[in-house]
This record gives C-alpha cells, sequence and structure tokens, in this order.
C-alpha cells in the first residue's frame, strides 16, 4: 500500500492491513501457491461475513450485487489455485484444510471486522484487501518467475486472478465514495 493511500486510510479510520509476515518464499512453489490460498480462504470469510452484515438503505446492492459476486467468485478461485499447486508441485499438503484456516485465521486477524464497520467503511476495508491481495499476487508471480517455476498456465491463472480483482477493487472503489 503507498505512502499516500495509507495516510488517507488512517485519516478514514480505516485499519491498514500489514501482511508483511506473509512473504512467500522465493525457492518454493509451494509456499508461495500457499501464501495466495491462504489469503483468498481470509478474504472470502472476509466477504462473506460483509454480504450477512449489509443493511440500510444499500442492503440489495450490498447484498446481492457487491459481496456475494465477490466472496462466491473468490470461492472458485481457491479451487482454482489448490488444484494449480497440487498439478504443479505434486503435493497433496497444499490443500491442507487445517494449514489453509490457520494462515487465514491469522491473516484475518489484520483486517477490520465488517460486524464492526458499515456502509462506505466496509467497502473501504474490502478496497484495501483486495489492494494487498493484488500486491501478493505481484510477489508471488516474481518469486515463482524468479525461481524458475512459472508456467504459462500458471501465469494466466495469476494474471487472470488479478484482472478479476482489479475489476472488485472498481466496485468497492465506487461504493466507497461518500459523496460526489
Amino acid at each position: 500500500i503507498g505512502v499516500e493511500m495509507k495516510r488517507r486510510l488512517k485519516e478514514e479510520n480505516v485499519m491498514v492491513i500489514d501482511l508483511s509476515s506473509v512473504k512467500p518464499e522465493k525457492d518454493s512453489l509451494v509456499e508461495n501457491m500457499g501464501n495466495v490460498i491462504a489469503m483468498l480462504r481470509a478474504m472470502h470469510l472476509w466477504f462473506h461475513a460483509a454480504h450477512h452484515v449489509s443493511y440500510g438503505m444499500p442492503f440489495g446492492g450490498d447484498h446481492f450485487s457487491l459481496y456475494d459476486k465477490i466472496y462466491t467468485g473468490i470461492q472458485e478461485e481457491i479451487d482454482d489455485f489448490i488444484e494449480r499447486a497440487i498439478g504443479l508441485s505434486g503435493k497433496q499438503e497444499v490443500a491442507c484444510p487445517m494449514g489453509i484456516t490457520g494462515e487465514a485465521h491469522r491473516i484475518l486477524k489484520e483486517f477490520p471486522s465488517p460486524a464492526k464497520i458499515e456502509g462506505c467503511e466496509m467497502a473501504e476495508g474490502g478496497r484495501t484487501i483486495v489492494k494487498v491481495y493484488l500486491e501478493l499476487l505481484d510477489q508471488v508471480s516474481m518469486n515463482i518467475e524468479d525461481a524458475g517455476q512459472m508456467t504459462r498456465g500458471l501465469d494466466d491463472l495469476i494474471a487472470s486472478s488479478a484482472s478479476v480483482h482489479e475489476g472488485y477493487y472498481y466496485l468497492l472503489n465506487q461504493r466507497a465514495i461518500k459523496s460526489r
């Protein structure tokens, strides 16, 4: 997250997510993919909760069109990343639910609870989470490439995920606008 974004988020009382401890190792496809999978699971849980706690005037749009779209899309991505990680590494442990949820839980502790924020602030928190995920994808892509483990298909999967989440970022950014 850039300095300007951090300043603005702090001014707006939106928690800045620090995932510096989630930095992937450059030499391990499984480690890098595991970090993406854990982040996606944490995001899935967060956006699913945002879907549940939406209320008020923007309920229909937030509940059905925004948060539902995001959390259901992320669920499908988790499956894609797990299957690709197993296929490329041959290691089944990348699908271990204890490992995935343990890491997701650690990441979730850095997010603001959707049950404690509302409206524009929830969209701001979601937007920040998506931004951190996009930064993680960039780092993971570089790490896997540097390790000589990048395939065309994996590159496409990562790029497709980035494209989808840039779309989510746009939607969340539009929802986060307080006034015109």
